[in-house]
């Protein structure tokens, strides 16, 4: 499936670690994270905000099993996504916090 255009993506190699942040188009209700590439241990957090200086940690659903995901969560070898609810937030990112081996690519949209 091609990334639409207002999008934001960013790579985390071997703990070389980059958060993938987007800056959310009027009335966005939802945006999608997906983390794809070889990679092993990646740990990270899924953050809202208003200003895109203070984050808050926040809930999404992990599309896979379609359950609840918060606080730090952790991906190995396999491609991931998840669905953020944030209506009434401007910002979304995907804080990249470990990355054990491999790249691993962080897009928002």
């Amino acid at each position: 499936m091609p990334v639409p255009p207002n999008s934001a993506t960013a790579s985390s190699v071997n703990g070389t670690l980059v958060a993938a942040s987007l800056l959310l188009d009027n009335n966005s209700q939802q945006a999608r994270i997906v983390l794809s590439g070889t990679y092993t241990g990646v740990t990270g957090t899924i953050d809202v905000s208003m200003d895109g200086t203070t984050w808050i940690n926040h809930a999404a659903v992990d599309e896979a099993d379609n359950t609840i995901a918060t606080g730090t969560l952790t991906a190995s070898a396999a491609n991931k996504t998840y669905l953020v609810p944030c209506e009434g937030f401007m910002y979304v990112r995907y804080n990249c916090s470990a990355c054990a081996s491999g790249t691993c690519v962080q897009t928002v949209y």
